[in-house]
């Protein structure tokens, strides 16, 4: 029997996470082996990358972080110590948010989200996880996030000052949307700061993650191109996701122009073409 003996509400930095289409990917698997164990297999992986706690984190800082998993969804929910300031833990775990949908894009996979603070209810065996924040955190990705993107709450934005240290990287991982909406900015953080060169302290090297992306993207927009029958809902997510990469480009060499021509010309040739996006 789960033990709520003493249980009460807590803040926490909770994160909602779903797999797109993955209803479609079961309707497929009804007589396909292959599917089902390939289905599997992705939920494994991206429950496990998810398990992972926020990137940067030692022993020593003893979070009181935990993942729920249902199937094709899974709930990421870090507790509000008294030694950790809101924008620090924002900051890790943006980061680790952004390997994981980074990651996965590249392999055609594409997730939707949340994420917020609030209060939570997580019972000492962790088998029971409920509160207002979960509900919000799901209201942000089934309402509000709409497109295969990470929303942040607006609240939770208000409460992030400027960084008074420079290794704090999450302004770099937030965008917003034309709807107003807050984002996790996922290629043009991971372009900047998590390549091998970039990490090493050198000059950033995103040709290989944005050709991925772009690679994935066209994949996409091919199959949309050879299907009539494509739901307007697919069509949109993938138009979306073509300007927001083609977007990231610019940004992108707004901010190596300066000092990197090289780069700034290596990265053009990743911008998707106008004549793709007439789908």
């Amino acid at each position: 029997m789960t033990n709520v003996t003493g249980g009460k509400y807590k803040k926490n930095l909770v994160t909602y996470i779903d797999i797109l289409g993955f209803a479609g990917q079961i309707e497929k698997s009804r007589n396909d082996e292959p599917t089902v164990r390939k289905i599997a297999s992705l939920l494994e992986e991206i429950k496990t990358q998810a398990s992972l706690g926020p990137v940067g984190t030692s022993t020593s800082e003893k979070l009181a972080f935990r993942t729920f998993k249902f199937s094709d969804l899974l709930v990421r929910a870090t507790e509000l110590g008294e030694s950790f300031e809101i924008a620090h833990l924002v900051d890790l775990e943006l980061l680790s948010l952004s390997m994981l949908q980074f990651s996965f894009a590249k392999k055609d996979v594409l997730i939707r989200g949340g994420v917020c603070v609030g209060d939570l209810f997580v019972s000492q065996d962790s088998t029971i996880v409920f509160g207002p924040a979960l509900v919000k955190a799901y209201r942000l990705e089934s309402e509000y996030a709409v497109y295969p993107r990470i929303v942040i709450d607006r609240d939770l934005h208000a409460k992030l000052d400027p960084p008074k240290q420079k290794k704090m990287s999450w302004p770099e991982f937030v965008a917003r949307g034309e709807d107003g909406a807050y984002f996790l900015d996922y290629l043009f953080g991971q372009s900047l700061y998590t390549s091998p060169a970039a990490i090493l302290g050198a000059h950033p090297t995103p040709q290989p993650g944005l050709e991925a992306h772009m690679g994935m993207i066209l994949r996409g927009v091919k199959q949309i191109q050879e299907n009539p029958d494509t739901s307007e809902r697919v069509k949109q997510k993938f138009m979306w996701l073509a300007l927001y990469h083609n977007r990231t480009i610019t940004r992108l060499q707004e901010r190596f122009e300066p000092v990197l021509q090289t780069l700034y010309d290596e990265i053009s040739k990743f911008r998707i073409p106008d004549h793709f996006l007439n789908f």
